[in-house]
């Protein structure tokens, strides 16, 4: 009698076994509040989210930050308010999409069985998160792929619609209205 799991229905199993596990961790989980205190001169984002993005966006933008440190730390803060700034204009079921996926990337069993990411973001390498937004940009799953354009975009769109953005693209800036 022939081997009734073949290769790929093992991939298909194992795959669905996977995605089931980490759906029940996340849904059990739901307790662990994320860290609804508020940062500082924040509308919407929290304390741990600042630690997230802080991470995220020297990547995500690497090469289109200023190199001096002092700029490129203003420039980070300005990122981040203006991320803070977009999703607080959001309707809330955007809003709430958002904080899920936020809160899937700063819980630590998350974080390391979607993310690949074991130490927190505070203590994380330049190449885990390389390799963390890589992994979700070429994902053979929608749901990674959207979170990674959804986080691309806002950090993204942050920065550009930043005046410090526009020297190094050599955009003047919109046109003046008489």
């Amino acid at each position: 009698m022939a081997n009734m799991f073949n290769p790929k229905r093992r991939h298909f199993l194992k795959v669905g076994l996977l995605g089931s596990a980490t759906l029940t961790v996340a849904a059990c989980s739901t307790f662990v509040a994320r860290d609804s205190e508020k940062c500082h001169d924040c509308k919407w984002l929290g304390h741990e989210d600042r630690h997230l993005l802080n991470a995220l966006i020297p990547v995500m933008l690497s090469g289109a930050l200023p190199g001096d440190m002092h700029e490129r730390k203003k420039a980070l803060e300005e990122i981040i308010t203006g991320f803070d700034i977009s999703v607080s204009h959001f309707p809330k079921t955007v809003r709430d999409e958002i904080e899920q996926l936020l809160w899937v990337l700063e819980f630590p069993v998350t974080r390391s069985l979607i993310g690949g990411v074991w130490s927190s973001w505070r203590n994380v390498s330049e190449n885990n998160v390389k390799e963390l937004l890589n992994n979700w940009k070429n994902s053979d799953f929608d749901l990674l792929r959207i979170g990674y354009t959804a986080l691309h975009d806002l950090i993204s769109g942050s920065w550009y619609a930043n005046p410090r953005s526009w020297q190094r693209i050599d955009y003047p800036g919109p046109p003046k209205i008489l």
